[in-house]
């Protein structure tokens, strides 16, 4: 044949490299088993010259895809079989015909390879017995629309030994055809008219192949899908360059939605209707051909409905509040909440308490929402909720779960900085008022950034802080309410030293009968002050020397260029005990409530038309009841269902609050 351009071993190598790189992804599909020889399929090893066709059945290869290499199955007695064979040009095609009568013409094929075998395509070596691997110059797609032809030119001089040979499968058809000659050496172009050979043969081959698929598949959602969103992203996979999408509720007769589609997915721009079973079909389009996939059902639920967000949970004086914010989707109509994966409530507010726990348990809660439908969302985050051990005859608790982050105000306690200095701050952590001049604050580690992973709360996830001052020692008070002890009055908390690197941090427990200036305090400890523990450490004292009497408690911190104290769970217990109240003070006029003593209802009115809103205690300071911003207050329309005796109201008009008593007689 005419002389055809070499491709230097070196290029071989390098072609060889980058094919492998391609078919990472592709498999072999193996044609052919047999043990015949003596074929001169894909060539003949013992003639100088070879030119041969070879056919091999779609029904055999049943996959479309990207040819990347060609493997024949070979067997070398000697090393000559590489030295004195190997010029080869291979062309691939594909045709209707199932065996030969004559050539096809080579201008219906398309070149693959040129090149010269090397050892490295030999998987057993030379000699050997294995496979014979040649990685494709361009690799060869294959539709699996008709039979494959393979034609391999050798055109090196010389041969080799007689038992050099490749291994070919019987057939009882004509599906290989093949001229080798000692001295002519044929062109494909013009391939001989006679002196050709007819096998019944073919050479056992392995395609490297990576498959297409032009049949749309892998529908999402899955066939038979139910509680499917009302708007559904519906994808699938398929090879095919376009498709067409059928959607409807009639699987005989679906209407076109969406044509022409360049992307396995298509969403509506309208949402579907609600508890309504769906069927679908996507017709792939490829090179003028149809596949249409398989009808698919998928049933819808309601509307979109989203979790509940942000749940937080803590302990408050003798039960656990929850808070949460809406789901972003869905029209809401009640909240189910749950307590260790267990119904436990529903409610139409965003708020719970839970009073039925017990001393020392943890209780894990989530929030699902609730729509017309009586569809119900997926579940909020979960929250931990760990009741420390109740005490008994509880006066007040103060646990810092509903205050804000990182704020100064506490609510009927006063909360002084004396030192007025900057305060140290992490070097890495960042949060409202870092080295400002601080008093106690309250802080969640969560919720700095980062967050700060080695300072949890006792309990919950907010306490108390005393920053070090930049400018010793820290002069930090935290002031209770007043409070009247009772009978047998004692004081518990926990407090702990961020770290004991700078000096373990100062606290001093105070009481005063007489007021609120720090010279009206004294210790309730023989020491001068408590030196805190790295670890959160328990206190307690016996304050029956004042039992019986109205007091303040003060918590103050005078550590000297420490670091951080933390101060949690702060319960004050007596029998008889409550918070008190300035009477005097509460004698404003601004507010009118009436009847009192009431038996049935009571009703709060401003003289002035304003809109305030209403908080009812008891005299331990556990919340009973809150009401939004009104002009005009009714116990009874409220559902407020009061026992006998006296309770406090908090009534604020978002300028200031004051406290009220009211008396119920039934």
């Amino acid at each position: 044949m005419p002389a055809v351009p070499r491709v230097s071993r070196y290029i071989c190598c390098l072609c060889l490299f980058l094919c492998a790189i391609c078919v990472i992804n592709a498999q072999f599909i193996q044609i052919g088993s047999g043990t015949a020889i003596n074929q001169g399929l894909p060539f003949e090893p013992s003639q100088h010259y070879s030119y041969s066709q070879q056919l091999y059945l779609n029904g055999e290869i049943n996959t479309a895809g990207l040819i990347t290499a060609l493997s024949f199955n070979y067997r070398s007695v000697g090393s000559t079989f590489l030295t004195n064979n190997g010029m080869l040009n291979i062309w691939m095609g594909q045709t209707p015909l199932s065996s030969f009568t004559d050539w096809i013409p080579i201008n219906n094929l398309t070149p693959v390879f040129s090149g010269d075998l090397i050892a490295a395509y030999f998987d057993s070596g030379v000699p050997g017995t294995g496979w014979m691997t040649i990685p494709l110059q361009s690799a060869f797609f294959y539709d699996a629309g008709a039979n494959l032809v393979i034609a391999v030119d050798e055109n090196q001089p010389g041969f080799s030994s007689t038992g050099d040979d490749f291994y070919c499968t019987q057939t009882n058809q004509a599906r290989g055809m093949v001229f080798y000659s000692l001295t002519t050496n044929p062109d494909p172009e013009n391939p001989p008219a006679t002196g050709f050979n007819l096998r019944n043969h073919f050479a056992n081959l392995r395609l490297h192949i990576s498959p297409v698929n032009y049949m749309p598949r892998d529908p999402q959602p899955p066939h038979n899908s139910t509680e499917v969103p009302i708007d559904p992203l519906l994808s699938w996979q398929s090879d095919a360059t376009t498709f067409d999408l059928a959607l409807g509720t009639d699987p005989d007769a679906l209407p076109l939605v969406a044509t022409a589609l360049t992307q396995c997915q298509w969403q509506s721009l309208t949402p579907l209707t609600p508890f309504t079973t769906y069927h679908w079909q996507v017709i792939a389009h490829h090179d003028n051909q149809t596949y249409s996939s398989p009808v698919w059902t998928f049933q819808t639920t309601g509307e979109t409905l989203t979790a509940p967000r942000n749940l937080n949970g803590f302990f408050v004086n003798d039960h656990v509040n929850l808070t949460w914010q809406p789901p972003t989707s869905g029209t809401v109509v009640e909240y189910q909440i749950y307590r260790n994966t267990q119904p436990l409530e529903r409610t139409i507010n965003l708020s719970y308490q839970d009073f039925a726990i017990q001393s020392n348990a943890t209780y894990y809660y989530y929030v699902k929402a609730v729509n017309h439908l009586n569809q119900m969302s997926p579940p909020s985050n979960t929250v931990s909720v760990t009741i420390p051990v109740i005490m008994q005859n509880v006066i007040l608790y103060q646990g810092f779960e509903s205050q804000p982050s990182f704020t100064q105000i506490i609510p009927d306690w006063l909360n002084l900085d004396l030192d007025n200095s900057p305060t140290w701050e992490w070097d890495s952590i960042s949060y409202p008022t870092a080295g400002s001049p601080l008093a106690w604050l309250i802080f969640h580690p969560g919720e700095t950034v980062p967050p700060l992973t080695n300072a949890s709360a006792f309990s919950g996830v907010k306490y108390a802080i005393s920053m070090a001052a930049q400018n010793p020692p820290n002069n930090d008070w935290l002031i209770t309410p007043r409070i009247n002890l009772g009978s047998e009055p004692l004081l518990r908390f926990h407090a702990r030293s961020y770290t004991g690197d700078y000096g373990l941090e100062r606290l001093k427990v105070l009481i005063s009968t007489a007021g609120t200036q720090p010279q009206d305090f004294i210790t309730v400890h023989p020491a001068p002050y408590l030196s805190v523990p790295v670890q959160w450490t328990p206190y307690q004292y016996n304050l029956q020397t004042w039992q019986g009497q109205t007091v303040n408690l003060a918590f103050q911190c005078i550590s000297w260029d420490a670091w951080a104290l933390l101060l949690d769970d702060i319960w004050i217990c007596g029998t008889g005990g409550y918070v008190s109240i300035d009477d005097n003070y509460l004698q404003t006029p601004q507010y009118l409530i009436h009847p009192n003593p009431a038996r049935d209802r009571f009703l709060i009115t401003s003289k002035d038309g304003s809109s305030f809103a209403i908080s009812v205690y008891d005299l331990r300071g556990r919340l009973i009841h809150c009401s939004p911003p009104t002009r005009f207050f009714d116990s009874a329309t409220s559902g407020l269902d009061l026992a006998t005796g006296i309770y406090l109201l908090r009534i604020d008009d978002g300028k200031r609050s004051i406290i009220r008593k009211v008396t119920f007689i039934h």
